[in-house]
């Protein structure tokens, strides 16, 4: 009912999700979630019912709504003299659950709604408070680290109320006001000392765990990967094994580059599994000759930037292709004037797009590295008042090109994107939500198609044709916008209510741009971006393997969750389909004689499935999801 441009057209109807399940659904036709039980307000909402001509009774949300609180007396007699008065919709006081029951009974009356319920407005919230978005992503994904680490562990190790203390801190910031980024200041002061409550208790939390998984080993590190695909990227190393060569567990050479201090090594750690490196004998830092102009390039793909910090050309030389066309145009920051009709923090309006003030100035570059593990540029910018860094990395191994960006932000109404327009052409572009994708369209050819100028993503946005895609990653933005063939991410807003300092100050953040063969169902972009997100657990000194209690077959489902369950001595493994087709997995357990039980969401059982010597097939309906409680006998 808050749309910006379109009305939505039912009130009661059947909505269907991206799986193919359905529930029905209720718009109470008041409009309003503090409705104060009037005959004005009542008559309104008969009147603007789109089913009574086929449904005799709605919903009235009667209360201080909006901030948690209970109806007046006022109210109670407004709805109790309309129990029965003539011209004014009948009163009923029931709980809601009632009503619903018996519109599932009417289930044949009603219509239905496949895709996304997407809100015309209030887009900004997307973007404002950048640090609680980042933060929140953060602590998701650390906390889900942690409670795999633990799953490794002798339960009587699992600190199941410590984490459930955390888990309920994390959530309670997801409150719609305070992750949204639309409170006032003081709420963002509490917050900022409760993140970095949350983040010091978890780096705690996983120390104590590798120190009760592995073994103490000077001048090793172990690496865990909780991630049901292989990690393939670089890890850092501690600073004192600089000029030191490096060996794995089978004592081959690791490549081992040194970058503005810091070692880095080029590893590659199994799904579910680990590794440990071993500091060899001292070797000498070998300096190598950087190149003279601002191109990174490895055997798979090449980046050509302009001395402005712009990238001008990519060539993929595994495809034989050029993805950008000549006058096309990468990593360009641009500010906008952002002064929204209402609801400063809340809203980012179309118009905006009129009113480009600037890009990015490069105030210089240079070469950061060159080595066996990766090509590292450094661009200093400035925009208006404030200045962003930019550290810009890809490794050996990977068509992946990350963007380390840092931006000291000092602006008012102003708003921050970067771009990449790319030569691919699509009508419509995938974004990663919870457990799958949705499609959007890329053009404007109708009001609704022309609503979705500002539209949420979570990991990446995919643009793809059928056989080759561009995808951006990033590590906790969410605001983003594909118009044609140009990928644009929202960086920084800068609103001044309820908050007369939002955002200003220091932020952090990597996006990543991503060619790949094929359409994003037959890419790398689901394992890249589950990497970019989800590092893996290192531990300096110390050394030993670990084995989680189930592996899978490939990648056809993606494990988020490995915990303990909620109620027992079981282990909880959550798994979905995320490309949205049928696709079948095998289930490894670690012991043969496990048990298997398929639950709700809510653990409760639903049926035992009996594994076959130790194994599991597992077979997904699109963007499915699975619960398993696995038990040892």
């Amino acid at each position: 009912s808050w749309n910006q441009f379109n009305r939505f057209p039912w009130h009661s109807f059947i909505w269907r999700g991206i799986d193919g399940s359905e529930i029905i659904a209720h718009f109470p036709p008041e409009d309003s979630y503090n409705s104060e039980l009037s005959p004005a307000g009542l008559r309104h909402a008969q009147e603007n019912f789109e089913e009574r001509d086929r449904l005799d009774e709605f919903l009235v949300l009667f209360g201080i709504g909006d901030g948690g609180g209970g109806p007046t007396e006022e109210f109670i007699e407004n709805g109790l003299r309309q129990m029965d008065l003539e011209e004014s919709p009948r009163v009923r006081f029931q709980p809601a659950q009632e009503m619903l029951d018996r519109l599932g009974q009417n289930k044949h009356l009603l219509k239905r709604w496949i895709g996304e319920l997407y809100l015309e407005l209030h887009r900004g919230t997307l973007t404002t408070q950048a640090y609680n978005k980042k933060m929140n992503r953060w602590c998701e994904r650390k906390l889900r680290e942690v409670e795999a680490l633990y799953s490794l562990l002798p339960w009587t190790h699992y600190p199941q109320a410590r984490l459930d203390a955390l888990w309920k801190k994390v959530l309670l910031n997801q409150f719609h006001d305070i992750l949204p980024g639309s409170s006032i200041k003081l709420v963002y002061d509490t917050t900022r000392k409760e993140y970095e409550e949350i983040k010091a208790e978890l780096i705690a939390l996983t120390s104590t765990a590798g120190a009760a998984l592995l073994q103490q080993a000077e001048g090793s590190i172990a690496a865990v990967n909780t991630l049901s695909v292989p990690y393939n990227r670089p890890v850092s190393l501690p600073s004192s094994w600089t000029g030191y060569a490096v060996v794995d567990e089978t004592g081959m050479s690791v490549p081992v580059q040194v970058s503005e201090g810091t070692p880095a090594a080029l590893v590659e750690i199994p799904a579910f599994g680990s590794i440990v490196l071993h500091r060899g004998p001292a070797a000498p830092v070998t300096e190598s000759d950087l190149p003279q102009s601002p191109i990174l390039e490895n055997g798979l793909i090449r980046y050509e930037f302009d001395a402005t910090g712009v990238l001008v050309r990519i060539y993929d030389k595994e495809a034989g292709r050029d993805v950008m066309r000549p006058q096309q145009r990468g990593n360009l920051f641009s500010l906008y004037e952002d002064r929204p009709a209402n609801w400063d923090a809340w809203d980012v309006d179309i118009y905006y797009e009129n009113q480009l003030l600037q890009t990015a100035q490069c105030s210089g570059w240079n070469w950061v590295s060159d080595g066996p593990v990766a090509q590292i540029l450094k661009f200093d910018f400035t925009i208006a008042h404030s200045r962003i860094e930019q550290r810009v990395y890809l490794a050996r191994n990977s068509k992946r090109i990350d963007f380390f960006t840092r931006m000291d932000w000092h602006e008012r109404h102003r708003m921050l994107r970067v771009s990449f327009d790319v030569d691919v052409q699509a009508a419509e572009a995938n974004y990663e939500i919870q457990y799958g994708t949705v499609k959007r369209p890329t053009h404007r050819n109708t009001s609704w198609d022309m609503a979705k100028f500002e539209t949420v993503a979570h990991r990446f946005v995919d643009l793809s044709e059928p056989t080759y895609g561009v995808a951006l990653l990033n590590n906790g933005k969410y605001g983003h916008k594909v118009l044609d063939s140009t990928i644009d991410l929202n960086l920084l807003r800068a609103p001044t209510s309820p908050d007369p300092e939002a955002d200003r100050g220091e932020h952090e953040i990597t996006f990543s741009l991503l060619p790949h063969r094929g359409a994003l169902e037959d890419s790398a972009v689901y394992a890249e971006a589950m990497q970019l997100n989800q590092p893996p657990a290192v531990f300096p000194d110390r050394t030993g393997s670990v084995v989680f209690p189930c592996t899978l077959s490939g990648e056809e489902a993606i494990v988020e969750v490995v915990k303990k369950a909620e109620d027992e001595e079981a282990w909880i493994v959550r798994l979905y389909e995320p490309r949205g087709r049928r696709a079948a997995t095998r289930l490894m357990l670690r012991d043969k004689n496990m048990r298997v039980y398929e639950t709700d969401l809510m653990e409760r059982t639903i049926s035992e499935w009996t594994p076959k010597e130790g194994a599991l097939e597992l077979h997904f309906g699109a963007f499915e999801i699975k619960t398993l409680k696995i038990c040892t006998q």
